[in-house]
């Protein structure tokens, strides 16, 4: 009986010690971790671009911090961006085939470059205003354009160099177009009784007198020569700035005719200026030695279009007038109108019967009529 107890002891015993041995190897077994990928991230789809200048699509994702595209066969390219990093634009910076992508990080401009499989870094501060991504310099590839108080600062990726330009704090940003004629646009800027054009292309920024009092209209080409004029009202006047020349012309102008729209309505290159009042439309030549040419429509005249409806050179100006349509045709100084019911809807302009010029559609108790202005036909 005393061996018989003896011996379970024993057995115990040795089975508690092989049991603590286990649990205590257990205790200290190291998990195997693996490294999460950027192809484990959950990527959120950009969308589809040329980024190599290949002629195929890529396709544009983000990924956690990285920036992954992934080519046509299936192989993904990882840039390191930073998860923070704002997405500005996706354009061509550097005038090598492909697009690349603009990212903005705190005062850090980054730009994927994947045909080079490069990422650039540019300084801008963190709160400057982007205002433009376009070419200022006529040579390939856009810019981009801060403004940071008084300072404009032009990326230029292509040299893989940056350019400073000093503005009036309190100017206003008005636009980027050619105003000189040349290649790359300029940046204007107005303040108080001045506009400021930067003109990146010859390191140039030009301030301009306008007169008191002056409100901006238009930035278009009124003169059928090369560059954009600025036009600018004033108290009973016109001031038309002519960067390409360097001049400002001044045009008398009553304060009662309130500005509708620029388009070209003639046969000549430039556009014109459209104004209303009570009762009438002028339309302003400044190409034809600033002549104003008046067309009576009676009631208060309300623009619902501009556009090409007889086939002819130059756009016709289409106008609600009470229960009329009225048409003004002034590439030949005519005008036409069309009787509607009292209640009728402007549905647009349209290319129905295959000629020349636009029809207008109309819907007009319960049905839609056609205008067919070259044949002056309503049904």
């Amino acid at each position: 009986m005393f061996e018989r107890l003896l011996h379970a002891i024993v057995t115990w015993t040795r089975e508690r010690r092989s049991s603590q041995t286990q649990v205590r190897r257990k205790r200290y077994r190291r998990p195997v971790v693996e490294p999460l990928e950027t192809r484990d991230l959950l990527a959120k789809l950009i969308g589809q671009f040329d980024t190599d200048g290949d002629g195929a699509l890529e396709t544009v994702n983000r990924a956690g911090d990285f920036l992954q595209i992934v080519d046509s066969s299936g192989s993904p390219r990882n840039y390191f961006v930073g998860a923070e990093a704002e997405l500005v634009r996706i354009a061509d910076t550097n005038a090598f085939a492909g697009q690349e992508v603009v990212f903005r990080l705190g005062d850090t401009v980054r730009i994927v470059d994947d045909r080079s499989q490069a990422v650039r870094n540019y300084f801008a501060a963190a709160n400057a205003l982007l205002i433009a991504i376009t070419d200022t310099d006529g040579r390939a590839g856009s810019e981009i354009v801060f403004r940071d108080f008084d300072t404009i600062r032009i990326v230029h990726d292509l040299s893989g160099v940056t350019q400073n330009y000093f503005v009036s704090s309190e100017s206003q940003f008005f636009t980027v177009l050619d105003t000189d004629g040349r290649a790359g646009d300029e940046l204007v800027f107005g303040a108080e009784s001045f506009v400021t054009i930067v003109r990146d292309a010859t390191r140039v920024v030009r301030r301009q007198f306008v007169g008191t009092f002056t409100q901006p209209l238009a930035a278009i080409d009124t003169d059928g020569r090369r560059g954009a004029e600025l036009v600018f009202r004033g108290p009973g006047s016109l001031r038309i700035v002519h960067d390409a020349n360097g001049t400002v012309k001044t045009y008398s102008l009553a304060a009662s005719w309130q500005f509708v729209v620029a388009t070209n309505t003639g046969r000549r290159a430039g556009n014109e200026l459209v104004f209303s009042r009570i009762g009438s439309i002028g339309i302003f030549h400044e190409a034809s030695a600033g002549k104003l040419t008046t067309y009576f429509l009676g009631d208060t005249p309300i623009l619902l279009d501009a556009v090409d409806t007889d086939g002819r050179t130059g756009s016709e100006l289409v106008f609600d007038v009470g229960n009329q349509v009225k048409i003004v045709r002034d590439a030949n100084r005519t005008s036409r109108a069309y009787f509607l019911s009292d209640a009728w809807t402007y549905l647009g302009a349209f290319q129905v019967d295959g000629f020349p010029g636009l029809e207008l559609l109309f819907s007009s108790a319960g049905s839609v009529k056609t205008l067919t202005d070259r044949l002056q036909r309503l049904r």
